[in-house]
C-alpha cells in the first residue's frame, strides 16, 4: 500500500482535516502497516540442513563422547595422580558443559523454530556461560601446561607449593575473570549476544565493525588475550620438551652407575610418552583456536563489519571441534583411561588394584 493511497483514504473521511491531524494519523498508519525492522528476525527459518548447519554434527558427536569420557574419569578417581587428574576432569566437564549448553540451545532452536532463542534474555544466558566456557577451556589449559612445566623446571618447588586446592584457586580465578569479559554485552556497552540462524545458536557478535569504539576494543583486547595465551603455551612445552631432552641425556649417559638398565628404559619410555602428549595436546589447542584468533584481530585492523565469509563459519567450528578432540588425546596416550574404558564396553569387572597399577605405572 502506497502513501498516496493512504493520504487519500484518510481525507476521505468524516475525521478533522487539519493539516496536524492529517499528518499525525498518516504517520501511525504507515508505521502499522510497516512496523521497523529489528536486527534479529522475529521468526527464523524451520527445518534442518545439515549442508548449512555443520556445528549441530559436531555438537552431538562431542557430546557423545564426553559423557563417556566423564564416566571414564569417575571411575579413574584415586587410581592417579591427583592434581593431573583434577586438571583433566576440569577440562573434560568444561567441555561437557560447553556442549550441553551449546546442543540444548541448538535443539530449543529448531523445535521453536527459533522463537525461543528471540525471547528477551534467552540469547544473552545461552551466548554468556557458553561463550565463557569456551575461553576457560583455553585457560585450563594453559594451567595445565604452565604446572606440568613447573614440575619438570623447578621439582622441588612444584611438590612443595602445587596441590589440589591452588589449582581450584587458579581455575576458579580465570573462570570469574572469562564470565566478567563477557558479561559486556549484557550491559549495553558493546554489541549483545546474537543469533547464529544457520546453527540456532547464540553467541557473541565477534564482528568488530559497525557498533562502538569500545565493542570493537573489546574485540581487540580478546584477541590479543588469545594470542598471548597460545604464545605462552607454546613457550611452556618448548620448555617441557627442552627438559625431557637434557633429562634423557644425562640419564643415559649415568645409566650404568646409577640405575640398572632396565628401570632407566622404564623412565625413558615414560617421558617420551608425556613429551608425546604434550606435543599433540599444544597441536589440538594451537590448531583450534590459532585461527580463530588470527581471524578476531584481522577483522578488528580492518573494521569488519561482518561474518558472512567461510573462514569466519570455518574458525567459528574449529573452537567447537576442540572439545571432541580432548578426551581423543587423553585416552590416546593413557593406558589406565583406555583398560577403564575397555572394562566399561566389554562388561568385565576387574579388580580395582589391577587398575590402580597400570595407571600409576602409566601415568601420562
Amino acid at each position: 500500500m502506497s502513501e498516496d493511497y493512504i493520504t487519500t483514504s484518510i481525507n476521505a473521511t468524516n475525521l478533522p482535516t487539519s493539516s496536524s491531524a492529517t499528518s499525525s494519523l498518516v504517520l501511525l498508519t504507515k508505521t502499522t502497516l510497516n512496523p521497523p525492522i529489528s536486527t534479529t528476525p522475529r521468526t527464523l527459518v524451520c527445518g534442518l540442513d545439515l549442508e548449512k548447519a555443520e556445528l549441530p554434527v559436531i555438537l552431538l558427536t562431542t557430546l557423545l563422547v564426553n559423557i563417556v569420557s566423564f564416566i571414564v574419569l569417575l571411575r579413574m578417581r584415586g587410581t592417579c595422580d591427583s592434581v593431573d587428574h583434577l586438571l583433566v576432569s576440569l577440562l573434560n566437564l568444561n567441555d561437557l558443559l560447553t556442549t550441553v549448553i551449546f546442543t540444548v540451545s541448538w535443539v530449543a532452536g529448531l523445535a521453536s523454530c527459533g522463537d525461543l532463542l528471540l525471547t528477551d534474555g534467552v540469547c544473552s544466558l545461552f551466548g554468556w556461560t557458553g561463550s565463557t566456557l569456551v575461553m576457560w577451556s583455553a585457560f585450563i589449559i594453559f594451567i595445565m601446561c604452565s604446572l606440568r612445566c613447573l614440575s619438570l623446571v623447578k621439582p622441588f618447588y612444584y611438590r612443595s607449593h602445587i596441590n589440589s586446592k591452588v589449582v581450584l584457586k587458579a581455575a576458579s580465578g580465570t573462570l570469574l575473570f572469562c564470565g566478567f569479559l563477557f558479561a559486556f554485552p549484557l550491559t549495553g556497552l558493546v554489541k549483545p549476544y546474537r543469533i547464529y540462524t544457520e546453527n540456532l545458536i547464540c553467541a557473541m557478535d565477534f564482528a568488530p565493525g559497525g557498533d562502538t569504539v569500545f565493542h570493537r576494543a573489546l574485540i581487540g583486547f580478546m584477541s590479543a588475550l588469545a594470542l598471548s595465551t597460545i604464545s605462552a603455551v607454546l613457550v611452556f612445552n618448548c620448555l617441557i620438551i627442552s627438559t625431557l631432552g637434557h633429562h634423557n641425556i644425562i640419564h643415559t649417559t649415568g645409566r650404568a652407575a646409577t640405575q640398572s638398565t632396565s628401570t632407566t628404559s622404564n623412565v625413558l619410555v615414560k617421558r617420551r610418552i608425556f613429551q608425546r602428549v604434550t606435543l599433540v595436546v599444544s597441536l589440538v589447542y594451537v590448531l583450534c583456536y590459532l585461527p580463530f584468533a588470527v581471524r578476531i584481530l584481522s577483522d578488528t585492523v580492518n573494521n569488519t563489519t561482518h561474518q558472512d565469509y567461510m573462514e569466519h563459519s570455518v574458525t567459528l567450528s574449529l573452537l567447537f571441534l576442540a572439545p571432541l578432540l580432548n578426551p581423543f588425546v587423553y585416552g590416546l596416550f593413557n593406558k589406565g583411561f583406555r583398560d577403564t574404558l575397555i572394562c566399561m564396553v566389554t562388561c568385565k569387572k576387574k579388580e580395582a588394584g589391577v587398575i590402580s597399577t597400570i595407571s600409576r605405572n602409566n601415568p601420562s
